[in-house]
């Protein structure tokens, strides 16, 4: 019997911004060749990919209509059989204009306008962001507030320098 895939979606906020990219992953819990995936929201199809351990959705542009609690199975063949697994737990969506005060943020040292260190301006100076754990997810939110499209690469550790 196939264990119950996990869901979630990538994002730092439980709510996600209206007009914004929005990336829900399913993982299975161990790899295997070619696992089709099958993404369901309130209980209806929506969408299916093929991966080996982890199917990625993506919705670009997301408006009150992706809201919902999305789930997703993956089937697998066991003994000459394809299966289906149990449903994952749902995943709650809801999309917000706006989550929360602006922030300005900006990006220096890169080779480009974007890419480099994080730095936020707060009480009058711009000083650099420092988190651990900071993922693509994190990422990717930067990147589209300043309209750079979806984050490449995201790391904690101090690729450009330290700052101040």
């Amino acid at each position: 019997h196939a264990q119950q895939p996990i869901i979630y979606g990538q994002g730092p906020f439980d709510t996600f911004l209206r007009g914004h990219g929005l990336r829900i992953e399913c993982r299975a819990p161990y790899e295997l060749e070619d696992l089709r995936f099958h993404l369901f929201k309130d209980g209806g199809y929506e969408r299916s990919a093929v991966a080996s351990q982890t199917a990625t959705f993506w919705f670009r542009n997301i408006s009150q209509e992706n809201e919902g609690n999305f789930t997703c199975l993956y089937q697998v063949g066991i003994a000459g059989k394809v299966q289906n697994t149990s449903l994952s737990d749902p995943l709650e969506v809801t999309v917000a204009d706006v989550v929360s005060e602006a922030v300005n943020l900006r990006l220096s040292s890169g080779p480009s306008p974007c890419s480099g260190r994080l730095e936020v301006f707060y009480n009058g100076a711009w000083g650099t962001v420092c988190k651990d754990g900071w993922g693509i997810a994190n990422g990717d939110v930067v990147c589209r507030d300043l309209s750079c499209g979806f984050a490449a690469l995201s790391t904690d550790a101090a690729v450009y320098g330290e700052g101040r």
